[in-house]
């Protein structure tokens, strides 16, 4: 949850935890510490829920001007090799 701020008062959070009030009220506390408003940009690496999750009740409580992340993802069907669902794929 790395937050940055730069001297024109611009400020960047990087990947925004796991969902829930404990992780939300944690960036919030370090956002009115940094004496923010708002945040100008929000950085998501990839889809995991905890890099994105805090994301919806963090923009709820604070605005966010701008997000970025890495654009769609292709996952590829992992088949299994044995079993009754031989040959289906892993997920939906």
């Amino acid at each position: 949850m790395p937050a940055a701020g730069d001297p024109n008062g611009k400020s960047l959070l990087f990947d925004a935890s796991q969902p829930g009030e404990p992780y939300v009220n944690r960036i919030l506390s370090i956002a009115r510490q940094a004496g923010l408003k708002q945040i100008d940009y929000v950085v998501i690496s990839h889809y995991d829920w905890d890099h994105y999750g805090a994301v919806p009740a963090l923009s709820e409580k604070l605005p966010i001007l701008n997000y970025v992340d890495h654009g769609a993802t292709s996952v590829r069907s992992r088949r299994r090799t044995a079993g009754p669902r031989q040959g289906r794929p892993w997920h939906r």
